[in-house]
């Protein structure tokens, strides 16, 4: 086989000849302008997104239109085999030319399980043990609509979690260390199919209770193995979107709802989350308390004009002329602290009447040397007066002398009237020297006037 280029350059290309024959084999020609252009490898593979699922056991098709493929699988080195290993996957594709060239590809998909006919408990137990993911998904297919007790005890006391999803979007998850044996002493299969029509015994009175309400009916009656978080699509959703939902169980014996949950909402594809630990007739309604007796019940104005709404007190103020003051043992002082409203009344109250002493009209007085705390209240308002109290000083007593505290002479001289009053006699009464002088003068004018007489009679 001879092969031309465009330059009209050949190769001639023999089947019997080993080496041609396992290029020939191949079924590909490369057209190129120059016998030593690289024309990289093409890989082509079905998994279009990253997180596009595939049910386990799930072999990649993956090729390339020449050379040969290496993979890894998470890091190893992969043969193309089935995956039975539940979760996250990431596959690393390389091929290799024939002339030399290299192409490469990093594609992201996950596997899940899936339970249908013919699949057997223990081959799902398997799958999820050897799972290093902590949230395992699989697809319930089988028409029972039926997980086996078997696949409950698995993950018991761990913290993986386990969602089983169905075509019609409902998806049930369960949390191993939610899981008790208590629990599964009274179950062997658990039925996860849901419906919107409760049993039939049941209708009439949740329509009592609620004429609007939404019934969720699960198919499986009874406790669950667990406490389970349920993704379940609501009829006649549309008129509910934005709007706030309580989830209530309706107990046939006593025929009344029960709440379990609230506020919920739903999403935009009409589903909602809840959470129950058994399977019975539950329903969805805006009215948030029909699980309260009519006495419990709080009454709902007609009229918003009806409401009552109560005045905001307003607090009075308290001035004071000053936070602390300062007495000494005896004095007295009014405080003078005035009040707006003025009509409030103001109380006085001593933290230490034994330091200072108040009385109604704020008039305080110091009794003994200290600190006290004078309370002025108005209401709830209250204003604190510190009183610091000092005790008086004494008077100085002049001690009599004696030989020991003599003053020292000086050399000073001293006055002499000074020495004369300090020469009287301590009669209770001080006589000046201008007193004594004027006292003298009378009796010699006196004596005088005596001896004129006198001569006038001889």
């Amino acid at each position: 086989m001879n092969i031309y280029d465009v330059a009209d350059n050949n190769e001639y290309y023999n089947w019997y000849n080993e080496e041609d024959k396992e290029l020939l084999s191949q079924g590909t020609i490369l057209v190129k302008t120059d016998l030593n252009e690289k024309l990289p490898p093409e890989i082509s593979t079905e998994i279009k997104n990253d997180g596009q699922e595939f049910k386990a056991p799930y072999t990649p098709i993956v090729s390339s239109d020449h050379g040969t493929l290496e993979m890894l699988l998470d890091g190893k080195e992969y043969d193309g085999g089935p995956i039975n290993k539940l979760g996250n996957h990431q596959l690393y594709i390389k091929a290799i030319g024939i002339d030399g060239s290299e192409s490469t590809k990093l594609v992201s998909f996950k596997v899940i399980g899936e339970i249908n006919n013919d699949t057997k408990p223990e081959e799902i137990v398997e799958q999820i043990i050897s799972s290093p993911e902590e949230v395992v998904e699989i697809e319930v297919n089988s028409e029972s609509r039926e997980i086996d007790k078997s696949v409950f005890e698995a993950i018991k006391g761990t913290d993986k979690t386990v969602s089983f999803k169905q075509e019609d979007g409902t998806v049930w998850s369960f949390n191993g260390k939610d899981i008790t044996d208590e629990n599964l002493k009274e179950i062997e299969k658990i039925k996860i199919s849901v419906s919107n029509t409760p049993e039939e015994e049941n209708k009439e009175p949740i329509e009592q209770i609620d004429s609007e309400a939404r019934v969720i009916h699960f198919d499986y009656h009874g406790v669950l193995p667990g406490k389970a978080t349920v993704k379940v699509k609501v009829d006649n959703y549309e008129g509910l979107l934005d709007k706030e939902l309580t989830f209530y169980y309706f107990n046939p014996e006593t025929q009344k709802a029960e709440k379990v949950q609230g506020p919920l909402s739903i999403d935009n594809d009409g589903y909602v989350t809840v959470e129950i630990e058994h399977c019975s007739d539950y329903f969805l309604s805006l009215n948030d308390t029909l699980h309260l007796d009519n006495s419990e019940v709080p009454e709902t104005p007609k009229d918003e004009e009806e409401i009552e709404v109560p005045e905001t007190p307003i607090l009075p103020t308290i001035l004071i002329e000053r936070e602390m003051i300062e007495l000494l043992v005896g004095e007295a002082r009014n405080l003078n602290a005035k009040v707006t409203p003025e009509t409030t009344e103001l109380e006085y109250i001593s933290r230490d009447k034994n330091v200072v002493a108040v009385n109604k009209e704020g008039h305080i007085i110091a009794n003994n040397p200290g600190e006290a705390i004078i309370v002025v209240k108005a209401g709830e308002v209250v204003k604190e007066i510190k009183v610091v109290v000092r005790e008086r000083e004494k008077a100085i007593e002049t001690p009599e002398e004696t030989s020991e505290n003599k003053p020292e002479e000086t050399n000073e001289k001293q006055d002499p009237s000074k020495e004369n009053k300090e020469n009287l006699p301590k009669t209770g009464a001080v006589v000046s020297t201008s007193h004594i002088v004027v006292f003298a003068l009378l009796v010699m004018c006196a004596g005088v006037a005596l001896l004129n007489k006198k001569k006038v009679v001889k």
